[in-house]
């Protein structure tokens, strides 16, 4: 069956998709595309499109955003049964947390009450706090009477819903000027989206074209983001706009042959938009990092691990070749430290250590074979062992 609309998370492992197949999971039963968070480490399937229960979806499901440590889902459902009194009978949004299995859905007024129109195109925020969509229901907000599809967000925590397609005064776009493709920053401060409309932002000239937009909810202004580097409105269609976690950069593709100098392929081309604002660029990410006293030994070895990066005071997650034998607990520098044991009935072979968090992995391998001595150890830091039965990376078989 066809697959499609995949989303990553931050550090790569997990996948979401949308597929109609039933035999990625068990008992999928219902003859509909669902949702599932397929993880590139454990080769583990699951599937997101169900209720609080794990009752499957009785709709379609599709347009699945993940966050970014890959918890919490939002995506779009045809379903009536994902949460109780959906009876709207229109394409909902909603979001499923696998921390705590639980499906909640966010295209709904602040007060609860469902929306009376069609709702999708969900991105999640990297936090997974605020969900922005678009929805051609007129009750989520009061005074929406442009009649036509907006964009809204909301706040996850405050349980609030607000209308993000308006100018800087709140009007509302022109009537059957639609706006749609949402994109967020990790923050929920900015949003951008494009639009038919000419009244979201001062300074436009083609009233017929679409334009991307960035609307700052902190400052509550909105501007255009299809610009040149001078402030000029690009001539033609600009769509497709993704902002980046810190809210600093735009990408979105555009028809428009003003942005940059010497565009004369008369063709849809990529551009990115750095928004002037107080927003300053994030310092670069520290790179985790992970080391080992030394690389070789035998079963019955005790290996001492470094590693930095990893955030103050922050829990990482240690693996043996994808096994969790433990948690350490980063200093106040984001340094790591701990000592793996291999007992005496450990197999022989390569094995690949990992230490991971939200601020991401490093690895670093280590080899048991009888030909080399024990090496005992003093390192610091808890001890962790490798479980015994484990697989092994590979086998080391002596001459």
């Amino acid at each position: 069956q066809d697959v499609r609309g995949p989303d990553i998370s931050a550090d790569g492992r997990y996948i979401v998709f949308e597929s109609f197949a039933s035999d990625l999971v068990g008992n999928d039963n219902n003859n509909a595309s669902d949702i599932f968070r397929y993880d590139r480490d454990t080769g583990s399937m699951i599937r997101i499109s169900v209720d609080s229960n794990g009752v499957e979806a009785n709709g379609s499901s599709f347009q699945p955003s993940i966050s970014a440590e890959g918890l919490r889902i939002a995506f779009a459902s045809n379903a009536s049964n994902l949460v109780t009194g959906d009876g709207n009978g229109y394409t909902d949004v909603f979001v499923h947390n696998l921390s705590t299995n639980n499906t909640r859905r966010v295209s709904v007024h602040s007060n609860g009450s469902e929306g009376n129109g069609q709702s999708y195109e969900p991105e999640i925020s990297d936090d997974g706090l605020f969900v922005v969509f678009v929805s051609f229901a007129n009750n989520l907000v009061s005074g929406d009477d442009n009649n036509f599809l907006d964009v809204f967000i909301r706040e996850r925590d405050a349980d609030e819903t607000y209308l993000v397609s308006v100018s800087d005064d709140g009007d509302q776009p022109n009537v059957f000027a639609e706006s749609m493709e949402p994109s967020v920053s990790e923050n929920g401060r900015f949003v951008v989206f494009q639009s038919y409309a000419d009244n979201l932002a001062p300074g436009e000239t083609n009233t017929d074209t679409r334009d991307v937009f960035v609307r700052d909810r902190q400052a509550g202004t909105t501007a255009y983001a299809s610009v040149s580097s001078g402030g000029q409105i690009g001539n033609q269609s600009s769509r497709e706009p993704v902002i980046s976690a810190d809210g600093y950069y735009i990408v979105f593709s555009s028809k428009a042959d003003n942005l940059v100098a010497n565009d004369t392929n008369d063709d849809r081309d990529i551009f990115s938009h750095q928004i002037q604002t107080d927003v300053e660029p994030p310092p670069p990410t520290p790179t985790v990092t992970l080391t080992v006293n030394f690389m070789a030994g035998a079963p019955g070895s005790v290996f001492a691990f470094s590693g930095s990066g990893y955030g103050q005071n922050q829990p990482v997650a240690i693996y043996v070749n994808n096994v969790n034998v433990g948690i350490a607990t980063a200093d106040f520098s984001g340094n790591i430290a701990f000592r793996l044991d291999s007992n005496s009935g450990t197999q022989q072979g390569m094995y690949i250590v990992r230490a991971e968090n939200s601020n991401g992995r490093a690895s670093a391998p280590i080899s048991l074979d009888d030909a080399v001595p024990v090496r005992p150890t003093s390192g610091s830091g808890p001890t962790f062992s490798i479980p015994v039965g484990v697989a092994y990376t590979y086998q080391i078989y002596l001459p």
